[in-house]
């Protein structure tokens, strides 16, 4: 069972205080699974329900197929380019002087992508305030002050980390876009009638 006020509390604290934040997710001995059923997956469902009720009240001119399917696709993409980005980043790691560990790759991922899961649950739920995405960036600067305690990557090799990081993140998350758009797009038959 998940806890929301860790959740919560994290999120707070990972987004206004991320080098104190690192400093006590560093100390954690949280496994893969208890990152992901405990913090994670619950987001990730807020996303879902989020979009399914952005989209059916705001968006009611798309059939109801496509806005449940809308709502699952929102669910797997982020899933997906955290889990594949914290993989890759995983494999890459030992090339900065870092350890080769899925799940502190996997803490560093989720939790500095806590931004913009959240702005996820609020673009998807109000449409209309799409435009405040671009604060997602601010992942990059809480991902900065992470490598470090969370892996081990050394000074000199940080902007590069970072740089390589970010640019998987995007890569990845631009890819799951196209392709579960590309699935969804048959789906997509109004309910207007002409």
């Amino acid at each position: 069972m998940f806890d929301l006020n860790f959740i919560i509390n994290r999120i707070r604290n990972i987004v206004f205080i991320p080098v104190n934040e690192w400093e006590v997710i560093k100390n954690e001995n949280h496994n893969v699974q208890r990152i992901l059923v405990n913090y994670l997956l619950p987001i990730i469902f807020t996303i879902g329900l989020a979009d399914l009720l952005g989209g059916l009240i705001f968006e009611s001119f798309f059939s109801l197929t496509y806005r449940v399917l809308s709502a699952c696709f929102a669910m797997f993409i982020p899933f997906v380019t955290i889990i594949v980005t914290s993989f890759l980043i995983s494999i890459l790691a030992p090339s900065f002087g870092a350890k080769n560990d899925f799940s502190s790759s996997l803490k560093l991922v989720t939790y500095s992508f806590s931004i913009q899961l959240v702005l996820n649950i609020i673009t998807n739920l109000l449409p209309f305030l799409s435009i405040i995405g671009i604060l997602g960036l601010y992942y990059i600067f809480i991902i900065w002050h992470g490598v470090v305690p969370v892996m081990n990557v050394s000074g000199e090799k940080r902007v590069s980390f970072v740089i390589l990081s970010v640019l998987i993140i995007l890569v990845i998350s631009i890819l799951c876009s196209f392709l579960f758009n590309l699935l969804l797009t048959p789906f997509m038959v109004t309910n207007i009638e002409i």
